[in-house]
């Protein structure tokens, strides 16, 4: 067990083991409170669903050795320990008891000895020549067979964990880079489509989206820089770019919607630029990629985006200072064209869960 315990502790699938128990007991433990107290707090639920993608990217915590995310690595280090006692004390029983064989034998030996030249001495006596044989004495030897098996199981043991934890670190990084290429291939075709079909603009567009930004009072928040794009395909409505932000249009929703109802989706956009969700979307694409093994993973995505929508409309209709129902009511259209529109990979947009949710 020993071995187990030693090969576990000094490869690297063990650091992965541990911390995928501590994810699993965190996603747990999140959609419990979620699912208790965050049902009309969309803003907390976000915050607690960013703590997960957070700790799927941080080491397992050591540092509190009575937290729960420790306690396997105390459970792996109480064991070793216990066992090493163990058989410590084996030890020193078995030792104890090879010592007293070897004075019995010894004692029965010396016996055997003196036995032994007294009849010598009566036979010359009589006259016999030919003395008596001294009978050897049996040397108590501690056999080496069980410990020579016992290191051999050990040894053998050890190695069947060596060669499994290399092939699920195998498995891992393989798993790893093929989502990673098929992410970037996705976000790379979608951004390639994106330039083909660009297209200028409207006035009308370009200054209603500096009027939102006006009467959402984000002026002062590096947010004034944004532009509008539209495009003349089915993408969208998303949010591009981290250090100067880009809201893609479709040409369709940019003639089909009247003021209020683009207004209103500006305004949803330019809540998810000052939200920082564009880095949060990144954040939760870079997780989905490092825990692709994972069951819980796509329930902990598609619980993200819906407290990341919810959270984003209701920051928006405060903003806005309208009601909730004539916002829902101004992006019924625009919901209403997802079927047709594409959504863009691993970017915030307007979303089915912005009303079903």
């Amino acid at each position: 067990m020993n071995a187990i315990v030693i090969a576990l502790e000094t490869d690297g699938w063990s650091l992965l083991l541990r911390q995928t128990i501590q994810v699993t007991v965190v996603i747990i433990v999140v959609g419990l409170i979620v699912r208790a107290v965050c049902r009309n707090r969309p803003q907390l639920a976000h915050g607690l669903w960013a703590l997960v993608l957070l700790k799927c990217l941080t080491p397992p915590i050591i540092a509190l050795p009575l937290s729960p995310f420790s306690i396997v690595g105390m459970t792996s280090e109480e064991t070793a320990s216990r066992e090493t006692r163990q058989e410590s004390a084996k030890e020193s029983t078995f030792h104890a008891s090879q010592r007293s064989s070897v004075a019995a034998e010894l004692n029965t030996s010396a016996l055997s000895s003196h036995g032994a030249a007294a009849a010598d001495r009566r036979a010359i006596e009589l006259g016999s020549t030919t003395p008596r044989q001294p009978v050897p004495s049996k040397r108590l030897t501690r056999s080496t067979a069980p410990g020579v098996s016992a290191s051999l199981s050990s040894l053998q043991v050890s190695i069947v964990v060596w060669t499994f934890g290399r092939i699920a670190l195998f498995v891992w990084f393989i798993g790893v880079g093929i989502a990673s290429f098929s992410i970037a291939i996705k976000l790379a075709r979608f951004l390639r489509d994106v330039r083909r079909n660009r297209v200028p603009a409207r006035d009308e567009t370009v200054k209603l989206l500096h009027q939102t930004i006006s009467d959402m009072g984000l002026e002062g928040r590096g947010i004034a820089r944004t532009q509008v794009q539209v495009v003349d395909c089915l993408i969208g409505p998303a949010v591009v770019g981290l250090w100067r932000p880009t809201i893609l249009l479709p040409r369709v929703l940019e003639t089909d919607c009247n003021r209020d109802e683009l207004r209103m989706l500006l305004a949803h956009e330019l809540t998810h630029i000052h939200r920082a969700d564009l880095w949060w979307a990144y954040l939760q694409t870079l997780v989905s990629c490092v825990w692709w093994f994972h069951p819980l993973m796509r329930m902990v995505g598609r619980r993200f985006d819906n407290a990341t929508e919810q959270s984003c409309d209701e920051e928006t209709v405060t903003r806005l200072g309208c009601r909730p129902a004539e916002y829902a009511r101004a992006l019924l259209k625009v919901l209403e064209q997802k079927h047709l529109l594409r959504v863009a990979p691993a970017l915030p947009g307007v979303r089915q869960s912005a009303l079903t949710s």
